[in-house]
């Protein structure tokens, strides 16, 4: 199937729902055209244990087209879409078999409160933004099941999330590290322990975090992904400090992850950001860092 994950993250999401011993409802968070619903639904599928068909794969997307996936579908082979078109009938057509165990919710994930049943699996690809990350937290997060669900988070190593870094320090007790996915930026957690309610105002107080803590965040993500994978990390500390329009900070931040050997696409991708430039290349370039 088409799409912007890789094989091993549709690997080892298929093993995940394929390995599932309790019961729980499997939730996708940002699927677009649905590589790793199918993954995950197929797993459900040739789980025998699951054949009772009370377990679903939901499937949360706005099934909109926007401007920068057209350099994609190009790629891909998929065309004729243009910026606010929806693309939902395109997704029902490349996942009609595995239509019977995935069900769609269609619209912003915000917006779509969950309804409190158990969640088996949870897989994030829509924390594009703080605001959505708060939702997330508060509205999936408290149906985890502690010491048994599972949560895939795909954009842990991408270049511009970086408030993912400080929540993920914020609950480090509570999720354990599974697996970090060799080429992709995902990582498997296991949900160890159950977040008490009273502590998700604190988590997603993410402006309350000072420099000190950011830096703890950022050293806990590089101490658990592939070495191949630390510029994506340095990457998001750079992003980090153009979010907070720090702009020499950030020019400062990327000199050091460059003498640190931290270089690599994700590190490029920053420079490339209206932000990079608006904020931090004239910083850059006056440290002689052409």
């Amino acid at each position: 199937m088409p799409g912007m994950t890789s094989y091993q993250e549709r690997e080892c999401l298929y093993h995940a729902a394929l390995a599932l011993e309790h019961r729980g409802q499997i939730v996708d968070l940002g699927i677009w055209l649905g590589s790793l619903a199918a993954s995950l639904a197929a797993g459900v599928m040739a789980n025998q244990r699951l054949s009772d068909g009370g377990t679903k794969v939901y499937a949360y997307d706005t099934f909109l087209w926007h401007e920068w996936m057209d350099s994609i579908g190009d790629r891909l082979g998929i065309t004729g879409y243009g910026t606010g078109d929806s693309f939902l009938p395109e997704f029902r057509q490349r996942t009609a078999r595995w239509e019977s165990v995935i069900e769609v919710r269609a619209g912003d994930v915000a917006s779509f409160p969950w309804d409190g049943r158990p969640i088996a699996i949870l897989v994030i690809d829509a924390m594009k933004d703080e605001g959505t990350a708060k939702a997330i937290m508060t509205n999936f997060f408290p149906s985890l099941i502690p010491g048994k669900s599972l949560v895939f988070q795909q954009d842990f190593a991408h270049f511009y999330t970086s408030w993912i870094h400080l929540i993920w320090w914020r609950i480090r007790e509570n999720l354990e590290l599974i697996e970090d996915i060799a080429e992709s930026g995902g990582s498997l957690y296991r949900y160890v322990k159950e977040i008490p309610p009273d502590r998700y105002t604190q988590i997603l107080d993410l402006h309350s975090a000072d420099d000190a803590e950011w830096s703890a965040a950022f050293a806990n993500s590089r101490s658990i992904v592939r070495p191949e994978k630390m510029h994506m990390v340095a990457a998001a500390e750079v992003m980090r400090f153009l979010h907070a329009k720090r702009g020499e900070d950030a020019a400062g931040a990327l000199a050091r992850h460059r003498d640190e050997g931290h270089w690599g696409e994700e590190i490029e991708r920053v420079m490339s950001t209206p932000e990079w430039q608006s904020q931090a290349a004239s910083h850059w370039n006056r440290m002689g860092r052409k």
